[in-house]
């Protein structure tokens, strides 16, 4: 079976979350999730790797980042293989990475300790 590291953005809330949750599907264990952040082994720079998601495929020695990092995911896993022919069909028609772009750039809206269980505070 295919191994995926995936570089995960460990001071945002929504990166946790779905690494969280990622990792409770990876029954079979193919997935090592490493955050960026104070790390001092990453094959990029922190800067690079913050704007997106990166996942290094050990078997065919590949980087991908974005909406194909999460195509790679979906590939791995196999209660999300059904999403991977929606998400190749994305990253086809080139609406994907438009949308995981628009979520990279907007998830720091999500505001960092201010949560709870299942909702965020807002404002004041």
């Amino acid at each position: 079976m295919t191994r995926i590291i995936a570089y995960y953005d460990n001071e945002c809330s929504l990166c946790i979350k779905i690494q969280k949750k990622l990792k409770k599907l990876d029954h079979n264990q193919n997935i090592d999730f490493i955050g960026i952040r104070n790390n001092a082994f990453l094959p990029f720079s922190e800067e690079l790797m913050s704007k997106e998601m990166y996942v290094y495929n050990e078997q065919n020695h590949h980087f991908s980042t974005g909406i194909n990092a999460i195509y790679e995911l979906t590939l791995v896993i196999p209660s999300l293989r059904i999403l991977s022919a929606f998400i190749k069909l994305s990253i086809i028609f080139g609406f994907g990475k438009w949308l995981y772009k628009l979520i990279a750039k907007n998830r720091r809206m999500v505001p960092v300790n201010n949560c709870n269980n299942d909702s965020c505070k807002i404002g004041k």
